[in-house]
């Protein structure tokens, strides 16, 4: 009984660590999705050279941006999904 006494102190204080590194991810994520989306979203430049897949794909997705402001609101949206299940636990 002591040791269990003594555990629930210590998670108690852990828990206030434990929830501001669950907001500092979440905020790297979130700004990760917004550094990924405005790299797809930038042209190249003219007489550009495609080396692999990647390049033609940002190509591509460049010319909806509409679409990559919707990939990264559905992205940030989902994270912050996440952030609340992983608080409640």
């Amino acid at each position: 009984m002591a040791f269990e006494a003594i555990v629930k102190k210590q998670i108690v204080k852990l828990k206030g660590p434990s929830l501001k590194s669950v907001d500092l991810v979440m905020q790297e994520l979130i700004n990760t999705v917004k550094k990924c989306t405005k790299k797809l979203i930038l042209q190249p430049p003219s007489g550009f050279a495609f080396h692999n897949f990647m390049e033609i794909l940002t190509v591509k997705l460049a010319n909806f941006p509409r679409l990559c402001e919707e990939t990264e609101r559905i992205v940030a949206n989902h994270i912050r999904e996440r952030e609340g299940k992983t608080k409640d636990q």
